[in-house]
């Protein structure tokens, strides 16, 4: 999902340009945040694709959805039982044309 920044990774202080004492501890603390996080994130992809395959398989199969295109688009929607027809739920996505002149075709 969220590409893990290797250099990050396989970045040491001492390639750095010269730091004082309190600049590389601060420096240091920052990097351990960052991969923490990155940890993290990691995790929360693995839920949102576990959730994904499990329950919406379906929409895993089309082509360009996957686990984060998904992930939004159920968010978005919440309840989908809620749109009596596709049509419903395309206007409520904001994606349905309509005609307000004869002439000029809009999208909302």
């Amino acid at each position: 999902m969220i590409p893990k920044p290797k250099w990050l990774l396989d970045a040491r202080i001492d390639d750095l340009s010269p730091v004082s004492e309190i600049e590389r501890k601060h420096i240091e603390r920052l990097v351990s945040r960052l991969k923490i996080i990155g940890a993290q994130t990691g995790e929360i992809d693995k839920e949102l694709e576990n959730i994904s395959e499990k329950d919406y398989p379906y929409l895993t199969t089309c082509p360009g959805c996957g686990t984060l295109t998904t992930s939004k688009l159920i968010a978005y929607v919440k309840d989908i039982d809620r749109f009596k027809t596709e049509k419903q739920l395309a206007k409520y996505a904001g994606i349905a044309p309509r005609k307000s002149d004869p002439n000029i075709l809009f999208f909302k």
